[in-house]
């Protein structure tokens, strides 16, 4: 057996043995998003709208652009159209005459309140530069998830051979503008998630048209389909070979693979065949992304 046959045997396995609830392997930052001028966190529906970001960037810091230069930095040039919306109720007191009158000739004057929302932009520190930031914040941003020397000389070399942008953002890749999203590396739970991760992407962007040709234009590929299901699966395998392959050996991270695999597989109505399947795909696709010298670009 080789390394392919190997994990793809191990994962057929743990889906027979039907275990491993899948969870999300990246998370918001780890703290509720706050201001960093007041240190208080936002609430309502402020932090449900700056949980993405915290994502995004990796910290839960947030301030406005007047706040920033106030700490001696800047908003980056490149970030300034990427703002996040933090809402606020503004009360006022009207003052209104009733024509109800009462012991008097005079019409009753009455105070109601008015409720106006409003909104402020407001950025993460990391789309800032020099800032100069409380300690609170130097504190909670001591988090550092290591750099694992073997996949990432894989990762950068890939991206290096191929020139695909890595933009921040939620894990994804768009074929349509060939790019790569990842979140900040310090956002995970740990370094093998987030190369897994990294892998899982890197190896849906092997399926361009300029690459191995895998997406195919006139198949429904909407979230949740036969087509995305089946792609989904291929990314998951191969990023579980690269894993293999770069000695990421880390258990909680191959049952989340497992559980992740087992969730597109109910769109696949269970069918542990279809990862038998999915497995050449991921293999060729691996063989791509290590740049070895008998796969072909094309059409599979």
């Amino acid at each position: 057996m080789n390394v392919y046959e190997i994990i793809t045997e191990r994962i057929i396995k743990s889906l027979e043995s039907n275990k491993v609830p899948w969870q999300r392997e990246w998370s918001q930052a780890g703290n509720s998003p706050s201001n960093v001028i007041s240190g208080k966190a936002y609430r309502g529906i402020n932090s449900i709208l700056l949980w993405e970001a915290s994502t995004f960037y990796g910290s839960p810091w947030f301030l406005t652009v007047k706040q920033a230069l106030s700490l001696s930095g800047r908003v980056k040039r490149e970030e300034w159209s990427n703002y996040s919306v933090v809402t606020f109720w503004k009360v006022t007191e009207v003052k209104t005459q009733t024509d109800i009158e009462i012991d008097s000739d005079s019409p009753v004057e009455e105070t109601k309140k008015r409720f106006s929302l409003f909104y402020f932009k407001v950025y993460n520190i990391n789309q800032c530069e020099n800032l100069e930031l409380p300690k609170r914040c130097r504190e909670i941003e001591k988090k550092n998830i290591e750099s694992l020397p073997e996949p990432q000389k894989v990762f950068d070399n890939y991206i290096n051979r191929t020139s695909i942008p890595v933009e921040l953002g939620n894990p994804s890749y768009s074929p349509g503008s060939d790019k790569i999203r990842l979140p900040e590396r310090n956002s995970f739970v740990s370094p093998e998630s987030y190369y897994t991760t990294a892998f899982h992407e890197a190896v849906h962007s092997t399926g361009h048209s300029s690459r191995l040709n895998r997406f195919v234009s006139d198949k429904s590929s909407y979230f949740g389909s036969e087509t995305y299901s089946k792609e989904e699966l291929v990314a998951e395998l191969g990023a579980a070979f690269l894993s293999s392959q770069t000695k990421i050996d880390n258990q909680p991270v191959f049952n989340n693979s497992v559980s992740y695999i087992k969730n597109w597989l109910k769109a696949l109505k269970n069918d542990h065949k279809m990862v038998v399947f999915a497995s050449s795909k991921a293999q060729r696709a691996v063989d791509y992304l290590l740049d070895r010298k008998d796969v072909q670009d094309g059409p599979e």
